[in-house]
Order: C-alpha cells, then sequence, then structure tokens
C-alpha cells in the first residue's frame, strides 16, 4: 500500500511538472512574438520638429510652434500645444480660425521657482482614474501634467477616441509620450494623430523637459543621438516608457540591448540629468541608481502588479534645486485582494519563463527523457510479465 501510494504521489508530481514546464516553455516562445506588436521598426521615424508649417485655402501660410496641425478644413485649423507656450504667426490673405487644444489662453507663463508638475503613467483605458486624477490635481497650483505612457491598451483608433474624451477633463496643458501598449497595432498613426509627435522638448522656467519615446523598447542610435542633441540646459528633466534599469532586482524584462541601455544611463550621468521619469512597471519607485535620480510610476488605472500597490499620480516639486516627488493614492477600487495576488503570482511565473528560458527548456527536455524512459520500462516488464504468465500457464 505505502509503495503504491509513493508511485501515486511520483505520477502526480511528473504530471504537474510537466504541465508547469510545458507552461513555462510555451510562454518563453509566444511572448516575444506577442511583444513584437508594440512596436514596428519599419515605421517612418518623424523629425520631432517643433515648429510646423501649413497653408489654408485662402493662401495663408501659419506657422506653428510647439505646437502640431491636426486639421486643416478651408480657413480652420485645429493644433494642439506639446508645450507650455506654444506660438503661431500668420503670413498672407485671409483670416484663418485657429483653435488651440491643450493650451490656455495666454498659455502657462514662466514663472521662477517653486513650481510644480504632475506626472503619471500606464492608464490602459481605465479613464475613470484618470479622470479622477484630473479631478484632484484641478485643486493644486500644478504648471502641467506629463504622462509616460501606455494611455490606451490595444492602440485602436476607438481606444484614443475615449481617451481624448477623457483628457478634456484636465484643465492643466496634458503632455504624453507613447508606451509600448500606445504603438500596438495601428497604434503609431492614431497617437500621432491625437497626441503629436514621439520625440520633443520644451523649456520651462528654466528646466528643459525632454519626452523621448521610441519606436522599439530598444532606443535606436538615431534615436539615442536626438536625446544626446536635446540634453541642453542648467536642469533637465527627462521622460520615457520603459526605464533602463529594474530597481526591484531583475525578474521582469527590460531592455534588450545591453548597450542601448548602458549607452542611455550613461547619457543621463554625463548630461547631468536631474530626474528621469518612467512608467511601464504598474507599481511606484523613488530611487537613485549610479548617480542619477530615477522616478517610476505606473499607477494611473493599469492592473497594479504589485498586490500591496495603489493607484496613484505624483506631484513634483521644484525648489530651484531639485526635484522632489510626492506619490499621492487615490481613494478607488483597486479590485480584489484575491485577484491581485493572483495576478502577481502568474506575473512572476510570466517573467520567469522569459528570463529563464533556456534553462526551463533545458529541464523540459530532460523531465521528457525520463518520462519517455520510464514508459519504456513500464512497457518492458509489462511486457515480461505476461511472458512470464504465458509460460506459467503453459506448463
Amino acid at each position: 500500500m505505502h509503495k503504491r501510494c509513493l508511485r501515486v504521489s511520483l505520477a502526480i508530481t511528473l504530471v504537474a511538472l510537466n504541465i508547469l514546464l510545458a507552461a513555462g516553455i510555451a510562454i518563453g516562445i509566444a511572448a516575444p512574438i506577442y511583444r513584437s506588436r508594440d512596436y514596428k521598426r519599419e515605421l517612418p521615424q518623424e523629425d520631432s520638429s517643433l515648429v510646423q508649417v501649413v497653408t489654408t485655402a485662402e493662401g495663408t501660410r501659419v506657422s506653428f510652434s510647439q505646437a502640431f496641425v491636426k486639421s486643416v478644413e478651408g480657413s480652420r485649423i485645429v493644433a494642439r500645444a506639446i508645450a507650455p507656450h506654444p506660438s503661431y504667426t500668420v503670413e498672407g490673405p485671409g483670416s484663418p480660425e485657429i483653435f488651440m487644444e491643450n493650451a490656455p489662453e495666454g498659455g502657462v507663463k514662466d514663472t521662477d521657482p517653486p513650481f510644480t508638475f504632475a506626472y503619471i503613467g500606464d492608464t490602459h483605458n481605465r479613464l475613470s482614474v484618470l479622470e479622477q486624477i484630473a479631478t484632484e490635481i484641478e485643486g493644486t497650483e500644478t504648471s502641467f501634467v506629463c504622462q509616460g505612457g501606455d494611455l490606451v491598451h490595444h492602440g485602436s483608433e476607438e481606444e484614443y477616441a475615449r481617451a481624448m474624451i477623457s483628457l478634456e477633463s484636465f484643465n492643466h496643458p496634458f503632455f504624453a509620450l507613447p508606451g509600448n501598449h500606445d504603438l500596438r497595432n495601428d497604434g503609431y498613426t492614431h497617437y500621432m494623430e491625437n497626441l503629436g509627435p514621439l520625440r520633443y522638448f520644451f523649456d520651462f522656467s528654466g528646466v528643459r523637459f525632454v519626452f523621448f519615446g521610441t519606436m522599439s523598447p530598444d532606443p535606436s542610435e538615431g534615436e539615442l543621438d536626438w536625446l544626446e542633441g536635446a540634453l541642453q540646459g542648467e536642469y533637465i528633466v527627462v521622460f520615457t516608457h520603459i526605464p533602463p534599469v529594474d530597481p526591484w532586482g531583475g525578474m521582469r524584462i527590460m531592455y534588450k540591448n545591453k548597450e542601448a541601455a548602458e549607452k542611455f544611463m550613461n547619457l543621463m550621468l554625463e548630461k547631468d540629468v536631474d530626474l528621469v521619469c518612467c512608467s511601464h512597471f504598474h507599481d511606484y519607485k523613488d530611487f537613485e541608481y549610479r548617480g542619477v535620480h530615477y522616478l517610476i510610476s505606473g499607477g494611473a488605472g493599469g492592473f497594479m502588479l504589485n498586490p500591496r500597490a495603489r493607484y496613484h499620480y505624483v506631484l513634483v516639486d521644484f525648489d530651484g534645486e531639485e526635484f522632489i516627488p510626492h506619490k499621492i493614492e487615490l481613494e478607488v477600487n483597486q479590485r480584489s485582494a484575491l485577484l491581485r495576488w493572483t495576478i502577481y503570482i502568474l506575473s512572476i511565473g510570466y517573467f520567469s519563463a522569459q528570463r529563464y528560458f533556456a534553462i526551463i527548456l533545458l529541464v523540459g527536455l530532460t523531465l521528457l527523457a525520463i518520462d519517455v524512459y520510464l514508459l519504456l520500462s513500464r512497457r518492458k516488464i509489462k511486457g515480461r510479465s505476461r511472458a512470464n504468465h504465458a509460460e506459467g500457464k503453459s506448463s
């Protein structure tokens, strides 16, 4: 009886191991294919120009600075600001109607420090959280709001249409950059149509704000060259979606190209960048790495992978010398604790399957060899037993 229980336990253990290893191998193979939808390098790279010139049907020439043109219909032009103080000039005949989105009348005037800006990341279509953040920020002395990517989840035209309606809840200028989910499928086109260029910068109250969106999780040489040229000024804040380092210990997947990560971090140090704001992780971390101040915030609606984390936004104060982040947690439905812990455990398995794919594959093949050996041994034993039984009957 004892031997039978032992055999049954061993069989169940082997089956469970087979299932887990098969799942790990499947994730390790499928995850890179799945993530390849996020970015498409073959799409054209925009020139990130902060000046755009359009001509109306009447022949009027309008030059926009720190804004991009969304539409031109007859003499009506709709543009969206990508800086606190956009401007435009009109030349030639006609009197075009110009509508500037994302900019209060007169723009946001430069002020001497101290001043405050808000930072949020990773909404993933949960627009009710985004709208609550807008309501809470309305009562603060915030100059503008910066967003670190993944406003939508699948990159569809419908998602962007709903998100742009929610952005109308903000009474402050809202400056964004794309995350991997924003660029999925045809998301690149919809992002550019609604929110503007992937990369841009502006100066405000003596601080250079650089928005570094990329066409891939690993920045290309051209993108890094653009970034190097943009890092000018006494005080610099950089926004980018995927952080180059994992402050939680390396379980999650960051830059695949370590050289790109190293070059990015070296640029931050060499150019004396004061603050690097990232998202991508649905969590919060304020830390220093290699002498540079990093901030990760991904709590504006996306599922929080850390079951103890809460939805939040960040108010960053600049006192004239340093940037001081303040995490503000939201009183909203965080989903059930059971669901959050389940997703957390599954996410560990998901990221581990990718990080340790070679080891999992080797163990899986070894276990498969053991399974085949045990199966053949069992058949051999059964064959002998039948032969012995037959010999006993014949005698």
